[in-house]
């Protein structure tokens, strides 16, 4: 996303025009915005308020220090320049600091020129402070010093709103695609498994049926089992997976194979891996046969 830094430029004025003007084209050449007080070239209090509202949306902060201090507020006995200093770093703006070297047109006044000096020793506490000689050498620091400084201290910057639009539409598009994907795929479980708990046949025979006497290969016989007869036991042997399966009932185990295609085609059990285990379907179907419920629940069922 094509990022945009507003960029403070402080100085003293007058003696500065030339310099602030050549800060200004770097800051342009490097694709950022300048602002200053090129408005208010003569400050007041009220004034100062209106500059430290610029400041407050500003995301980086130069200093170009000459020879002069500057217009003394009357109120706080320190230069407007030094007020928009000590702003910016109260805010915690990153800042940056070039320093004119050698001094020319320095301070003829004696309270000027102490504070002034003041100012430079304050500057140089735990900051790193550039030199430059002439304006277009200041031109040609900033552009070197700016891109380091917002490598090292990135700041919130400024979009163009569309682009801001664009990058969370694209954003919320993506998260519809995923979402979407993944109930798909939910989908397609849920499908799977609907037909493994469904008869492979619509008229295959139900538990409650009889088992045909021919399937058991016998004449007669003493008990006449119907499939959930059969089924039941069977599945209180498969509740975590058996490998084979007994009958309790020898004439049962004789056709075993038949029985358990049946019980397969019913989605009752299932085969994984050598083992034998009861579907969802199975495993519902015997707790809801099997478990033993309260009193209550069998006296509301009849």
């Amino acid at each position: 996303m094509d990022r945009r830094y507003l960029i403070f430029i402080s100085s003293t004025f007058r003696d500065l025009i030339a310099e602030r003007n050549e800060a200004a084209r770097a800051v342009l050449d490097l694709g950022h915005i300048p602002a200053g007080m090129e408005r208010f070239p003569a400050m007041d209090e009220e004034q100062m308020r209106y500059i430290q509202t610029v400041i407050d949306d500003c995301d980086y902060y130069l200093l170009i220090i000459g020879g002069k201090y500057g217009s003394v507020s009357p109120k706080t006995g320190l230069s407007y320049t030094e007020m928009e200093f000590d702003y910016a770093c109260e805010k915690g703006l990153p800042v940056i600091v070039f320093e004119k070297s050698p001094i020319e047109n320095s301070e003829t006044d004696t309270d000027k020129r102490e504070k002034l000096e003041a100012f430079r020793k304050k500057i140089k506490t735990s900051r790193l402070v550039k030199d430059w000689s002439d304006a277009k050498d200041l031109r040609a620091e900033i552009a070197l010093s700016l891109p380091q400084q917002i490598k090292r201290k990135p700041a919130i910057g400024w979009v163009r709103g569309n682009t801001v639009a664009s990058a969370e539409l694209t954003a919320e598009q993506n998260a519809l695609l995923k979402k979407n994907s993944a109930l798909k795929a939910e989908v397609e479980k849920l499908k799977i498994e609907l037909c493994k708990n469904e008869p492979s046949i619509p008229d295959i025979a139900g538990l409650n049926e009889k088992i045909p006497r021919d399937i058991l290969n016998i004449a007669s016989i003493s008990q006449n089992y119907t499939w959930g007869e059969v089924f039941f036991p069977l599945a209180l042997k498969l509740a975590n997976g058996s490998t084979d399966i007994e009958f309790h009932d020898n004439w049962l185990n004789r056709v075993k194979d038949r029985i358990i295609f049946q019980f397969v085609h019913l989605a009752l059990i299932r085969k994984n891996v050598g083992s034998y285990y009861l579907t969802p379907k199975g495993q519902r179907l015997t707790e809801e046969n099997l478990l033993v419920r309260t009193q209550k629940s069998q006296s509301e069922e009849k």
